[in-house]
């Protein structure tokens, strides 16, 4: 028997990136940090960087989604958490969207 293979995504903020650095260092990254120290088998992967608005041009900030197979999903928010996988001094958070009230006003 054989289960079907499901995903989930794991948004994070990544802040405070120099300006200079390319958004294939990010990419690369995420890829280290589910990789390294893995005792399990190789699992499909995909990330995706989308640079966001930031009060001052002095650094970068990106909405990066990583989508991860659901068998491995807590332990791949654990790693990408982890403060080792980062360059130091970036800021990396969960990224939580807004959600959109769609009821209208009581009168």
């Amino acid at each position: 028997m054989k289960s079907v293979t499901t995903y989930r995504n794991i948004d994070l903020l990544v802040a405070r990136v120099h300006p200079t650095l390319p958004d294939t260092m990010i990419k690369e990254c995420v890829q280290d940090a589910l990789t390294s120290g893995s005792n399990n088998e190789e699992r499909e992967v995909a990330v995706h960087c989308e640079k966001i608005g930031t009060k001052y041009e002095s650094y970068h900030s990106y909405h990066v989604t990583v989508t991860v197979d659901t068998v491995v999903f807590h332990d791949a928010i654990s790693r990408l958490m982890s403060s080792e996988v980062w360059p130091s001094g970036l800021l990396v958070r969960r990224f939580f969207k807004k959600k959109i009230n769609n009821a209208e006003p009581e009168h």
